[in-house]
């Protein structure tokens, strides 16, 4: 809150509170489409997998982490890590589908 009234650091303007709702606004939107593009990653993602015939070890270990790693890509919790871009691309590449399909763009 200190940095959004400009206080922390020194060469940050003050913000009118016009600005701080729109900018508070413009964050939730945000936070809001990456939790839907999260949710549609890991739908898509699960479905993808089953498809596929493999199972959460198969795949972890095809990727090389832990299955448990992998279970939380296909969580819907919001408290999950996104996977790596490096990671991402494995795991497009494992599935035979795209990224841009996997993050629901294409």
């Amino acid at each position: 809150m200190f940095f959004l009234l400009g206080r922390f650091p020194q060469h940050t303007p003050y913000l009118n509170t016009s600005q701080i709702e729109t900018f508070g606004k413009t964050l939730c939107l945000n936070l809001s489409i990456l939790s839907i593009r999260m949710n549609t990653f890991s739908i898509l993602l699960k479905q993808e997998r089953i498809k596929s015939k493999m199972t959460l070890k198969e795949m972890a270990d095809e990727l090389g982490i832990s299955e448990r790693a992998y279970r939380n890509y296909e969580s819907l919790k919001t408290n999950h890590r996104e996977p790596s871009l490096e990671l991402l691309t494995k795991i497009a590449s494992v599935l035979g589908v795209t990224v841009g399909y996997l993050l629901g763009v294409e």
